[in-house]
């Protein structure tokens, strides 16, 4: 795991390391792309901000989502969606799964889907006559041509944006201006109730669901990476606010809680082990009706190289003097494993390079 730290002016150096704290519960960001749309069901990929009920499939995906997230035990303290129909009717009919229907809801614009201009509501096999294949492709990541304010379909034009500057009503987006939209809403309202340990479930659409994850992951980049429609995203984050684990919740992932893997060759044994052995008879050898011995555990020692190459877009942690001091920390989730440090860079701007490299031990068993 790799986390940049920007201290102020008087902190620890490098040397003696960061202090983290162990025993604190961790928190949990989930996040839950909306359902199949009824235009989606019918054909249309390219919604956008349209107002579209769940389809049937749309339904059972939510209710899918909702019995994942109650068996994975995660208590939600609050829940963000957008203000489309999807999102919304996604968190309520997940939400009715669980035990979780009094948690607080907060709706923002923020977490709409990418609007696509004049592309928005029109089927796949509609744009392929429409337009050739190479416009197609750059729009998936640069911006389609624009709505006139005129257009019905403009946020201009609906009500319920009438509360937001008409500066922030697109026409059309590109995936640069979705992250420009949803960076505020978790700088000034996630984020916040992370350092307060809060778990967290954002209901969203294909592209702000895929904007806050890089996000939070501290890449703001655009990388081709799909959400499937209903399927939850597990981000585990630490004290520091670092994702530490992101998988997805399904099935197999609510079996891997159930069962760890054993320290050998890798096959799954019950994480009871009292429960293991009481039913350790009922798989023993054939013919003798024995029990298996568990294998030996067996102690092994991993030398990896680690290379920190620079990181960017680091906060200003010294607002006296403008400036920061930012370090990068490398350790992994063995509590035994000694982390490292890079040398601080003094007075740093926005960009900073480390290219440092360091050969760190990984002991398992």
């Amino acid at each position: 795991q790799v986390g940049v730290m920007i201290p102020p002016k008087k902190q620890p150096t490098p040397a003696e390391g960061p202090k983290v704290a162990t025993d604190a519960p961790p928190i949990f960001v989930v996040l839950l792309p909306a359902g199949e749309s009824e235009l989606q069901a019918k054909g249309t990929q390219k919604v956008g901000w349209g107002q579209d009920g769940l389809s049937p499939k749309g339904i059972e995906q939510a209710k899918k989502a909702g019995k994942l997230m109650s068996q994975s035990g995660i208590q939600f303290d609050a829940v963000f969606t957008s203000v489309q129909k999807q999102a919304v009717y996604t968190a309520w009919t997940a939400l009715m799964e669980g035990h979780d229907l009094a948690v607080p809801q907060y709706k923002s614009y923020r977490l709409n889907d990418r609007h696509w201009g004049k592309l928005q509501g029109r089927s796949e096999k509609d744009l392929e006559q429409s337009y050739d294949k190479e416009h197609l492709k750059n729009w998936m990541k640069d911006a389609p041509p624009p709505l006139e304010h005129s257009n019905v379909q403009h946020p201009m034009q609906d009500p319920l944006y009438r509360a937001i500057p008409q500066t922030l009503q697109p026409g059309s987006e590109s995936m640069r201006n979705v992250f420009d939209r949803v960076l505020p809403l978790l700088s000034d309202n996630i984020t916040p109730m992370l350092q307060m340990g809060k778990s967290i479930l954002v209901v969203g659409h294909d592209a702000s669901i895929y904007a806050m994850c890089q996000l939070l992951e501290g890449d703001d980049e655009y990388e081709d990476e799909e959400f499937p429609q209903g399927e939850p995203w597990i981000l585990e984050i630490d004290q520091e606010l670092f994702v530490r684990k992101k998988v997805v919740l399904n099935d197999g992932f609510l079996r891997r809680l159930q069962f760890r893997f054993s320290d050998t060759a890798g096959d799954l044994v019950p994480s009871n082990p009292e429960k293991a052995a009481g039913n350790a008879g009922n798989a023993g050898n054939a013919g003798n009706g024995e029990g298996n011995a568990a294998p030996p555990k067996v102690k092994e020692e991993y030398t990896i190289e680690v290379t920190i190459f620079s990181a960017k877009n680091l906060r200003d942690a010294d607002w006296m003097y403008g400036t920061s001091d930012p370090y990068c920390w490398v350790k992994t989730s063995n509590k035994e494993d000694e982390p490292f440090s890079t040398k601080t860079i003094s007075n740093a701007s926005n960009v900073v390079k480390w290219d440092e490299k360091e050969t760190i031990k990984i002991k398992r068993g």
